[in-house]
């Protein structure tokens, strides 16, 4: 999970094309994207992956964005996921948490 706070906001299109682009790069098998937008501001997409899923939600009044990535696979590496997704943003700020779920 993954509190961001933006040096600028970022198109929802660009930020869908970086997350995707970072669960192809983590090897995550992208099935499927829905995404709805919100009045008068703020966007919403989940990605289905073949492992779970992984969400993003945007607040532009505040420049913040939150990321969310649930996955079974055990090879997947939260850490690695996050640093390289991160590496792609103007990011201000940020916060992330990860969670070992399962049994």
């Amino acid at each position: 999970m993954m509190d961001i706070w933006l040096k600028k906001n970022l198109d929802f299109r660009e930020l869908k094309n970086i997350l995707a682009n970072c669960l192809m790069e983590a090897k995550q098998l992208v099935l499927g994207f829905e995404d709805w937008e919100f009045y008068p501001r703020g966007e919403s997409g989940i990605f289905l992956i073949a492992t779970s899923h992984a969400s993003v939600h945007t607040y532009p009044e505040h420049k913040y964005i939150t990321v969310d990535v649930y996955s079974c696979d055990p090879d997947f590496c939260a850490k690695d996921f996050e640093d390289s997704f991160l590496s792609k943003l103007p990011v201000k700020k940020s916060k992330a948490s990860i969670l070992t779920r399962g049994i």
